[in-house]
């Protein structure tokens, strides 16, 4: 389909219109991009389905998935979504990565514990949430494996890990921690999106920016 008229406000109606499922767009080296990537990321943001990226020069595989996990209604979406598209990848071992990244922050200090202390209670009551998480999803057919790191730079950590592990596909839920509002796009999955060497999908549930288009869209 051709979309004409002012790319941004096109693509999200039509996306709207027509009820799509999933955006595909391309993205250009980083080097090139002169202020594509804000516009990716304002697609992404704005579109009312899921969106995937794809970095130019890249041959796409997906076998190998990592799913950046908060524990979220959101996250739980996108790894069992992950887990759909490795199963479905048609490869003879197929695998998926749930990455969990906590910080301790600056709070500790105010607390009297040391840092150490507080990032080994983070880590514990961490380490129980996403056994909890994790005890829902099924993983029948798929090598899974899951991993806990500490940082702040959770970015940085997703690019590296999804580097090191020379991953397919990284899956991500719109919304994680500290973006509630519907419509937004989660800090971390913006930042992911901007720099990612890997193709990123963004997952959606579909329809969930609906009254944030009516606004924008004026209909």
């Amino acid at each position: 389909m051709r979309v004409e008229g002012a790319a941004l406000a096109q693509v999200v109606r039509t996306a709207r219109d027509e009820q799509l499922d999933l955006v595909v767009l391309g993205r250009r080296p980083q080097a090139d991009q002169l202020g594509v990537g804000s516009i990716l990321t304002k697609v992404a943001r704005k579109c009312p389905c899921s969106v995937l990226v794809v970095p130019a020069y890249t041959h796409v595989h997906l076998s190998r998935m990592l799913a950046p996990v908060d524990c979220s209604a959101h996250s739980k979406m996108s790894l069992e979504i992950a887990l759909d598209i490795a199963r479905a990848s048609g490869e003879s071992n197929p695998q998926a990565l749930a990455l969990c990244i906590y910080g301790v922050g600056y709070g500790y200090r105010y607390s009297g514990a040391t840092l150490h202390q507080a990032g080994k209670k983070i880590e514990m009551a961490t380490v129980q949430k996403l056994t909890e998480f994790l005890a829902e999803i099924d993983t029948s057919g798929v090598e899974f494996e899951s991993m806990l790191l500490c940082s702040e730079n959770v970015p940085g950590v997703i690019h590296s890990v999804s580097a090191v592990s020379k991953m397919d596909l990284i899956v991500v839920g719109s919304q994680g921690v500290g973006s509630p509002a519907t419509g937004s796009l989660g800090g971390t999955a913006e930042k992911i999106l901007e720099s990612a060497y890997q193709p990123v999908l963004i997952i959606k549930r579909k329809g969930e920016t609906d009254s944030l288009l009516r606004s924008l869209l004026g209909r």
